[in-house]
């Protein structure tokens, strides 16, 4: 028993208990502050997620006006004649 008192008082002098308390307190006040953050910025990016994908839709439908668009153009354009080496009537405006 002797061997474990001595052990003991040894270790008294290497590290106070009330120290080894402040730091437990101090990480776990560490770790609830980043675990509150870490909440915050997966609520921010799950927003800025919703945002993207708003974004990208309202692209996708403007994307899709423009093909229609085109398409329409290129229908409207098929019954055009191209009329090769006639001269231009100059008098017309």
């Amino acid at each position: 028993m002797d061997k474990f008192d001595s052990i003991d008082d040894r270790l008294r002098d290497k590290c106070e208990v009330s120290r080894v308390i402040q730091v437990e307190n101090r990480i776990r006040v560490l770790e609830d502050r980043f675990a509150a953050h870490d909440q915050g910025l997966n609520h921010k990016i799950m927003t800025l997620e919703a945002g993207v994908a708003l974004h990208e839709d309202r692209l996708e439908r403007i994307r899709d006006l423009e093909k229609l668009e085109e398409d329409k153009d290129v229908e409207s354009r098929k019954a055009n004649i191209i009329l090769y080496r006639v001269p231009e009537d100059k008098t017309r405006i």
